[in-house]
C-alpha cells in the first residue's frame, strides 16, 4: 500500500510525511520549500507512473473528492491507466444537482451525498478525461436513498482508455 490521494496520484504523501517529519513547517519560508518539494516529487518520482496502471477500482471514494477538484481526479484515473486499461467506479450519483446546502452539510458528505455529481455528469466526466468507453455496469432502478427529493443510487461504471 502507498499513501496518495485519488485527485493526486503522483504525489507520494508517505515521503511527504517523512520529509515534514524533519523538516516541520513553521515559517512562510518553509511553505516555498514544501511547495518546492510536492513539485520535485510528482516531477521524479511519481507515487503512480504515467500508463502504468491496468485497472483502477473504486467504491464510494470519488464523491468524497472536493468539487474543485473532481475534474483532476478523472484526469488523473486517465492518467495513471495504461491504453486498453480500464476503470471500474462505483459511485453514488443524484437524479438532479445537489443544492449548495446540501453540499455543504458535513453529515450528507460523510455519506457521499453531499459530493454526488448527476449520472449524466459522472459519465461525461469520464470522456471529457479522454476515456473512449464508457459502460454502466449496474444501475438499480430504485434509489438507495432519497433526501430531499433527490433520488441517490449507486452506478457502477467501467470506463475505457482506448489502445
Amino acid at each position: 500500500f502507498r499513501k496518495g490521494r485519488i485527485q493526486d496520484l503522483r504525489l507520494d504523501l508517505g515521503r511527504l510525511d517523512m520529509w515534514l517529519a524533519t523538516n516541520p513547517v513553521t515559517r512562510a519560508n518553509h511553505v516555498e520549500a514544501l511547495d518546492h518539494l510536492r513539485d520535485r516529487l510528482r516531477d521524479e518520482s511519481p507515487l503512480v507512473a504515467d500508463a502504468s496502471v491496468d485497472v483502477v477500482v473504486s467504491n464510494c471514494v470519488l464523491n468524497l473528492v472536493a468539487t474543485e477538484q473532481k475534474k483532476q481526479l478523472f484526469a488523473e484515473i486517465f492518467r495513471v491507466l495504461r491504453p486498453g486499461g480500464r476503470a471500474v467506479i462505483s459511485d453514488i450519483v443524484a437524479d438532479v444537482p445537489v443544492p449548495a446546502h446540501m453540499q455543504a452539510d458535513p453529515d450528507l458528505w460523510s455519506g457521499c451525498i453531499s459530493g454526488a455529481l448527476t449520472e449524466g455528469e459522472f459519465k461525461a466526466a469520464f470522456l471529457d478525461s479522454g476515456f473512449s468507453d464508457v459502460d454502466v455496469l449496474e444501475r438499480p432502478d430504485e434509489p438507495w436513498q432519497t433526501v430531499e427529493g433527490i433520488d441517490f443510487r449507486s452506478l457502477t461504471v467501467q470506463a475505457v482508455r482506448a489502445a
